[in-house]
């Protein structure tokens, strides 16, 4: 869980390795990451909402909607 914070130090740090799942059409990725995040500020008018991202891998998706929440907890599987 990553509480949401302007402190541009508390920002995670990110290292993929090779067999890490990386969006290779960032064109489609911008239109994606801004619908989610037009969908966020749809849902709240005076609080921040919490998130939980299943599935969420290394945060590539939650990471970049941070600024909306007052929470993420991201979950994902790995063998």
């Amino acid at each position: 869980s990553l509480q949401n914070s302007n402190d541009i130090t508390t920002k995670p740090k990110l290292r993929f390795p090779p067999q890490v799942f990386r969006q290779a059409n960032l064109d489609a990725f911008t239109r994606i990451i801004d619908c989610i995040r037009t969908q966020i500020s749809s849902y709240y008018t005076t609080h921040l909402p919490s998130c939980v991202e299943l599935y969420g891998g290394v945060g590539t998706i939650g990471l970049h909607v941070m600024d909306l929440l007052s929470s993420l907890v991201s979950s994902d599987e790995n063998p």
